[in-house]
């Protein structure tokens, strides 16, 4: 059936509208590079997305402070390090002096020597210094927060460090007992010190250790998450650049069929006299 009137132009013409609002929208995301430029294109998305960020931005922090907590560990560790060296070098000499055959200008450089290496190890005590704060020059309990703040996570990590001078580990050896013959007691003092050195060593390298995999697997549940996140909010360029081409295609095909709605009126309009119009007025 034939009819004068159609709403034909008026389809295309809204078909026209949404390919270029769809042609706009991909060049937007593709010049953005992100699906989500407003709440507006995917309001749940953006949700999630918003959320994801806030973790990894957590996550981001909790790593810093691992790493923070890692390099304090080593500082600690490098500075009970010394002090071990130092008590051992400590029994080497009381070893030494425990000879009867030296003579006393031997045993006197023993006991000055052995003076400066305790003095060492009181001047390393007091050095052992991490961001202002003191290590080794008294017990210590640290704590540091590597966690996320959700419920549930393991947030906290105790670290308990000594006070590292000599006295502590080496109660009652002087240069002057431990450069004399018969120092058996001194000898069993040191080794003990080394002993307890030794197992806060230990102790810290447990958690240094620890640290160390925190870091490693936050920087998985990181790249986890950034992936997760980019799944939602970042563009599909390829998907994107396709759909420029079908708007375009539409945009063509819409802009043609106006033109040929167009020729067709006017071939309809010439199929009427001019006259028509007044005779029937």
């Amino acid at each position: 059936m034939f009819r004068i009137n159609s709403n034909l132009s008026g389809t295309l013409v809204a078909s026209l509208n949404r390919a270029t609002a769809s042609a706009t929208s991909s060049i937007e995301r593709i010049s953005t590079g992100l699906r989500i430029n407003r709440a507006a294109d995917d309001p749940a998305g953006l949700g999630v997305s918003t959320k994801l960020r806030s973790l990894i931005s957590a996550l981001g922090q909790a790593n810093t402070n691992a790493a923070t907590a890692t390099s304090l560990t080593q500082t600690a560790d490098s500075g009970l390090e010394s002090i071990s060296s130092i008590l051992t070098a400590l029994d080497e000499l009381a070893v030494e002096a425990a000879d009867t055959t030296i003579d006393a200008s031997t045993r006197s450089g023993i006991a000055s020597e052995a003076d400066a290496l305790i003095s060492e190890i009181d001047r390393i005590s007091a050095a052992t210094t991490f961001g202002g704060t003191s290590l080794l020059a008294a017990s210590s309990n640290l704590t540091f927060f590597i966690g996320d703040g959700t419920a549930g996570s393991n947030d906290e990590i105790s670290l308990t460090l000594p006070n590292a001078a000599a006295s502590q580990f080496i109660d009652g050896v002087t240069s002057t007992n431990l450069a004399t013959t018969g120092n058996t007691a001194v000898v069993t003092s040191l080794d003990l010190g080394i002993t307890s050195v030794s197992l806060q060593r230990s102790s810290v390298g447990a958690v240094q250790n620890r640290l160390e995999a925190i870091q490693t697997d936050i920087g998985t549940r990181i790249l986890n998450l950034q992936g997760a996140d980019s799944a939602i909010r970042d563009a599909d360029i390829a998907f994107e650049a396709s759909a420029i081409v079908r708007a375009q295609i539409l945009t063509q095909t819409s802009v043609f069929g106006i033109a040929q709605l167009a020729r067709l009126n006017q071939n309809v309009l010439a199929l009427f006299p001019t006259g028509a119009s007044r005779r029937t007025a």
